[in-house]
């Protein structure tokens, strides 16, 4: 095991004071009840997440995932501290890294070639941050609300659009994220697991900082067995209390479709069956139907992170905060399926 790895125990017993969203991620987790709202590793439009923080944050919701990034990072500390809760109350800040980008649908950008826009539009209504607009007979595009969903892209006819890796930040900015309030790393694995162990200790070596490690693993790079020996190795790693997100399709639940739910949650059956003492939490394509597909298989998942269709549902009311916060609250009751 790492040795300066903290398991679940320790980080209570340590930041029990100073860290209380850690802590209440930590306890919702163990009750199987945690919700985590998905910005987008490189989504950056900073008044957005200031809005989506604060209404989040006054809907429940026990983490926010966004960019590696000190601006985004201020943002969403800027939109908690608007939401005016206590501080037993707030959401823990989750950043996230990747070993491969290149390779990690997490962390890509759409790209827009405007010699070859025709500026038919159908893009417009198909994006779910309303990243594209008309202005002055061409085609907007504002990168910074792109996450990389790719929803634009096989409906662009002149292939104007293309989906492009984002360099993710280096563990060398982990410390002042921290000093900024961001408390949870999570890991993007992809198709190298085999790097995971020297990467983390990288990251120990420059960020000693007590943070909640959760790590992403899903069936698009690897088979059932593989995930089980990914978690039995986490496991072996982290210790007691580590977090694994597994992922179905990322960035599919803003059209409704059922099938990367399944896939999740097939795969979070599978790191569940190892029996080692981790926490698994669903992600990729997570709609509001989950609490009744968890209920209907009976998956003692300990929570959901629900990222492109909670954006599109919240998207038309980020200057109506209080009608978003009960769409918002509505949302988080999903990770509350018994």
């Amino acid at each position: 095991m790492l040795g300066q790895t903290l398991t679940t125990s320790s980080i209570i017993n340590q930041a029990a004071n100073t860290n209380t969203e850690q802590v209440r991620a930590i306890k919702a987790l163990r009750e199987k009840r945690m919700f985590k709202l998905i910005c987008g590793a490189t989504y950056t439009d900073f008044e957005a997440i200031v809005k989506y923080s604060q209404i989040f944050t006054r809907a429940g919701a026990h983490i926010i995932d966004i960019a590696a990034h000190p601006t985004i990072v201020s943002a969403t500390k800027e939109g908690i501290e608007k939401a005016g809760v206590s501080k037993d109350k707030q959401p823990a800040i989750m950043v996230s890294l990747s070993l491969d980008h290149k390779q990690d649908p997490h962390f890509r950008r759409i790209e827009l070639n405007e010699s070859s826009c025709d500026t038919c539009g159908v893009c417009i209504p198909n994006c779910p941050t309303q990243a594209f607009s008309i202005k002055e007979g061409k085609l907007a595009y504002q990168k910074e609300r792109c996450y990389g969903c790719g929803a634009c892209v096989p409906l662009c006819h002149v292939d104007a659009l293309t989906p492009v890796p984002i360099k993710a930040f280096e563990p060398a900015i982990l410390p002042e994220l921290w000093d900024l309030g961001a408390r949870c790393l999570e890991i993007h694995v992809g198709p190298n697991f085999y790097w995971f162990e020297s990467y983390l200790q990288k990251i120990r070596e420059i960020s000693p900082q007590p943070w909640l490690i959760s790590v992403c693993i899903g069936s698009g790079f690897s088979s059932f067995n593989e995930i089980q020996e990914q978690a039995r190795e986490i496991y072996n790693i982290l210790g007691e209390g580590a977090l694994i997100q597994v992922d179905g399709k990322p960035m599919t639940g803003y059209n409704k479709q059922d099938s990367s739910m399944l896939q999740s949650l097939a795969v979070a059956e599978a790191v569940l069956e190892t029996n080692t003492h981790v926490f698994v939490q669903v992600s990729g394509g997570i709609n509001d139907r989950i609490k009744g597909l968890l209920s209907q298989f009976d998956l003692r998942v300990h929570g959901i992170g629900m990222g492109s269709y909670a954006k599109k549902l919240i998207e038309p009311y980020l200057d109506d905060i209080e009608t978003a916060v009960q769409i918002a609250s509505k949302l988080v009751s999903s990770a509350r399926p018994y």
